[in-house]
């Protein structure tokens, strides 16, 4: 069965990541048809770890090139390059943080290359649509990746319908908007689930191994682990067989024992005690006798955002007064921005964070790797459940309260 795959594991394994000799460089360059909402800059970012596939941190960014007025671009690697996976990203112009991604619908504005010494990659795209119109014009491992996100085209359209349908109905009364909400979210989930068989069979019969790595963080598009769990154990014993030592494959393998070691439902969560916006250290245990929302999040994050505004602020007004909390725990390293986005979302629940970013412990000790995710305690500090959203958490935040009042 992964037969293909494994050859593709051992050639790369042959090449290892080595750097460059001197004038082996390789270069990206295109040509973009630009839009005044989006920045024009082409972020270069190096992709070591398989949490660094769907991460917003600049400090993967390598290099940066403006887009001239005529839509192209260059980006010469740096002396020291390191053959390997790269992501190129653009960004909108109202986004401060410049390696913030948008995951699915037309706007996702992202792609993976496979760079190597002497190489030289062209490329041609849309700005404002970057991810569903990027097209690789030179030959080479890299068409493989284009491929891939034609698998995926499906999710671009099917995308954007639904968050029109969403944006239209924010002036339906709160029940009418909420089942179209529901409605919403459960289209998505089915077309995620209807691509996922094709990725999977991308996975099983590719050549080039950080492409199947980036095809299997595609297939984790909800963040949920558990739910993808024996597949995954199935492709990193194949991965591992063949390259142990390749980084994408030896943090995707630590990525599945790390589940083991996480947090189960059922298990008390862990303590955490972290500063408020006002400096008063808030701790978990100190919310026992409520059921709890535990919301991962951060100011850069568009998606958690919207959630925000479009699903949380609505739950917490209906059930705050009946026994619900949420205690909000931002991935921000800049308290204005924290705080800002707090006010401007109206997010009136209890928020907290060590403004240390993806450093903060408390996101390695719940082993939260993506966001927005969440965890569900029940009224004794127990994990309930990980990762609902939209009607699927109402109802089961619902189920918790009627339980406790009983």
């Amino acid at each position: 069965m992964y037969k293909a795959l494994l050859v593709g594991l051992v050639l790369l394994l042959a090449n290892g990541n080595t750097f460059a000799a001197p004038g082996d460089d390789p270069l990206v360059r295109g040509r973009m048809t630009l839009s005044p909402e989006w920045k024009p800059v082409v972020y270069l970012m190096r992709m070591q770890h398989f949490d660094d596939l769907f991460s917003g941190a600049s400090r993967l960014i390598v290099d940066s090139a403006l887009v001239r007025p005529d839509g192209t671009f260059e980006i010469p690697a740096s002396p020291g390059f390191i053959r390997g996976l790269y992501r190129l990203n653009v960004v909108p112009v109202t986004q401060s943080v410049n390696g913030a991604i948008y995951c699915g619908g037309s706007t996702e504005n992202f792609n993976f290359l496979y760079l190597e010494p002497g190489q030289v990659v062209d490329m041609r795209a849309d700005i404002s649509s970057f991810s569903k119109s990027i097209h690789i014009e030179s030959a080479g491992v890299n068409v493989r990746m284009e491929q891939l996100q034609h698998l995926r085209s499906e999710l671009f359209s099917e995308g954007d319908r639904v968050r029109k349908i969403v944006e239209q109905s924010q002036t339906l009364p709160g029940g009418e908007r909420d089942s179209i909400l529901a409605a919403g979210i459960a289209t998505l989930r089915r077309s995620f689930e209807q691509v996922n068989g094709l990725l999977r069979a991308y996975i099983d019969t590719a050549a080039h191994i950080p492409f199947s790595v980036v095809a299997a963080r595609y297939c984790n598009y909800d963040n949920d682990l558990g739910r993808h769990i024996t597949y995954f154990r199935s492709i990193d014993s194949a991965f591992m067989s063949a390259a142990p030592e390749n980084p994408l494959v030896s943090s995707f393998h630590e990525k599945l024992a790390a589940y083991s070691r996480m947090p189960q439902v059922s298990s008390l969560a862990p303590e955490i005690a972290l500063a408020d916006t006002n400096g008063n250290v808030i701790r978990l245990s100190s919310l026992r006798g409520r059921v709890v929302l535990v919301d991962f999040w951060a100011s850069w994050c568009a998606p958690c955002r919207r959630e925000n505004r479009e699903v949380l602020a609505g739950i917490y007004e209906t059930y705050r007064g009946r026994g619900l909390e949420i205690l909000g725990v931002s991935q921000d390293t800049e308290a204005d921005r924290w705080t800002a986005a707090i006010r401007d979302d109206g997010s009136a629940w209890v928020q907290v964070s060590d403004l240390r970013g993806a450093e903060s412990e408390v996101f390695k000790q719940y082993e939260i790797s993506a966001i927005p995710s969440n965890v569900l305690l029940d009224a004794s500090g127990r994990i309930a459940a990980r990762n609902l959203h939209g009607s699927e958490l109402e109802q089961r935040i619902r189920l918790l309260l009627q339980d406790h009042a009983k």
